[in-house]
């Protein structure tokens, strides 16, 4: 598996709690640790749609690298969507890892598996664990303060769901919450 440093973990948490918009970006790993290359920084667009409700969309600089991340910042999902988990198989042969930091923590999506085809998986198996997770935010009372102190109860249940999406998507989904990266609130501008 694949590790983040102390440093980077800060920096994404700082993008996660002081943005509004995703982030896109690539990384670098040295030993097995991911780094932000910080050239590689870029917002994310607002699309809007159906009554006023806004989405982001990352648009990376160029083609994908073996290594990407995105933000899904404090007033969006705290969660991977079905289009991020589809994006490393589509890509397969390009992209190794996917980081999502997220209010809740971290998500790592890795694909070892280069001949993942979509038509070997379930989609709709993997779109009910995503409903799953969404279940559990609006739960919460889905709003735009929902810190990792609100889903501490929850944690086993999450970490359940990414294992089972890991199963249906064929690909190794991992959950870190933010208390278990020991960072604190973030600081923002």
């Amino acid at each position: 598996m694949y590790g983040i440093d102390e440093e980077t973990i800060k920096y994404l948490y700082e993008l996660v709690f002081c943005n509004k918009v995703e982030v896109c970006m690539y990384m670098s790993k040295q030993n097995n640790i991911l780094y932000v290359k910080d050239k590689s920084l870029s917002e994310g667009l607002i699309m809007y749609y159906d009554e006023g409700k806004s989405r982001g969309m990352c648009r990376y600089k160029s083609k994908y690298e073996r290594y990407i991340c995105h933000t899904h910042p404090y007033n969006f999902r705290a969660y991977p969507s079905l289009e991020d988990i589809m994006k490393v198989i589509k890509h397969k042969l390009l992209i190794d890892v996917s980081i999502i930091p997220t209010r809740w923590g971290i998500w790592t999506i890795v694909n070892k598996n280069k001949k993942i085809d979509i038509s070997d998986l379930n989609i709709t198996k993997i779109n009910e664990y995503i409903n799953k997770l969404g279940y559990i935010e609006n739960k919460l009372g889905y709003k735009d303060n929902i810190y990792l102190t609100d889903i501490k109860s929850q944690l086993s249940e999450i970490k359940e769901i990414s294992n089972k999406l890991s199963k249906h998507s064929l690909l190794n989904i991992k959950f870190v919450d933010w208390n278990s990266l020991s960072v604190n609130k973030a600081e923002c501008d």
